[in-house]
C-alpha cells in the first residue's frame, strides 16, 4: 500500500534510537538523499515524524516528474492521493495501468495541484472519466502530450474539453476509446493546429469526415495511427501520405 502504512515498528524504533539526520543536514542535502529512494521508501520516511513528513512533502513539491508505473500493482487510491496532495511543480506524470488508484477524485487532485503539467499518461485506467478529464483540461492548459489509450469510459465530452482548453497539444493517444467519434476529432483538428501525433486506432466511429481536416495546410500532423478504423477510406490515407503524414507506421 503506497501510503503511511508502509511504516513498520522496526523503522520507527530505528529512527527513534538513532541520530535524526534531518536535524544535521541542510534541506538541499536531504533532497539529494531522497533522490536515491523509491516511492515506497519515501512513504516510509514520511511516517517517521512530523519533521520527516515536512521534508518529504517539500521534496515532492520540488519534483518535475513522477512515474508510478513500476508500482501500479501496489499503488492504492489513498497512496496516490497522499502523493498528489504534496506536488505542485509536476511537469510529467505517468500513471499508466494504475487502475486501482486512478479515480475521478484523484483526477480532480491532479487538476487542482498540477497546473504546470505538460505530459500525462494514464492509459488503461478505468477510473478516467469525462468529468475528471474536463477538470484537468480546465486547469492544466500547458498539456502537450496525453495518453488515454484504453480508457473505455472517455467520450466526445471529455475529448472536446481537452481539445478546446489545451490548444498546445502535440501528441494525443486515445486508441480503443470507443466513445470518441468524429465530433470530438473535428474539434481537435480545428483547435490543436500544432498536433503532430495522433492515435485513434480502434475508435470505430472515426470516419473521413474528421480525418480529412488534417489535410489542411494549417495542420502540422506527422504521425497518424488509425488501425481498425474501417470507416476511414484508403483514398484519404493516400492523400494524407502524399501530404507527408506517416499513417499506421508507429507503435
Amino acid at each position: 500500500m503506497m501510503d503511511d502504512s508502509f511504516c513498520t515498528q522496526t523503522v520507527e524504533s530505528y529512527f527513534a534510537s538513532s541520530l535524526d539526520i534531518v536535524h544535521v543536514f541542510p534541506t538541499e542535502i536531504m533532497f539529494l538523499v531522497f533522490d536515491w529512494l523509491d516511492l515506497e521508501s519515501l512513504c516510509l520516511c514520511r511516517s517517521v515524524s512530523i519533521t520527516w513528513r515536512k521534508h518529504v512533502n517539500g521534496y515532492l513539491g520540488s519534483l518535475f516528474c513522477l512515474d508510478f508505473v513500476p508500482h501500479q500493482s501496489v499503488l492504492t487510491e489513498d497512496g496516490l492521493r497522499h502523493m498528489l496532495k504534496s506536488v505542485s511543480n509536476l511537469r510529467v506524470l505517468h500513471v499508466d495501468n494504475c487502475w486501482l488508484s486512478v479515480t475521478e477524485e484523484n483526477l480532480f487532485l491532479i487538476a487542482q495541484n498540477c497546473s504546470k503539467l505538460s505530459v500525462l499518461t494514464a492509459s488503461r485506467c478505468k477510473g478516467v472519466t469525462d468529468v475528471g478529464l474536463e477538470a484537468i483540461a480546465r486547469q492544466c492548459k500547458e498539456l502537450a502530450e496525453v495518453d488515454l489509450s484504453s480508457c473505455f469510459t472517455i467520450s466526445d465530452v471529455g475529448m472536446m474539453a481537452l481539445s478546446k482548453q489545451c490548444s498546445h497539444l502535440k501528441e494525443l493517444h486515445v486508441s480503443s476509446c470507443y466513445g470518441v467519434t468524429d465530433k470530438s476529432i473535428t474539434v481537435l483538428a480545428q483547435q490543436c493546429l500544432g498536433l503532430t501525433e495522433l492515435d485513434v486506432s480502434y475508435c470505430y466511429y472515426i470516419t473521413d469526415q474528421s480525418i480529412k481536416l488534417f489535410l489542411s495546410p494549417k495542420c502540422k500532423l506527422k504521425l497518424l495511427r488509425i488501425k481498425g478504423c474501417s470507416k476511414v477510406s484508403q483514398g484519404l490515407e493516400s492523400q494524407l501520405m502524399s501530404n507527408g503524414v506517416v499513417v499506421n507506421n508507429f507503435f
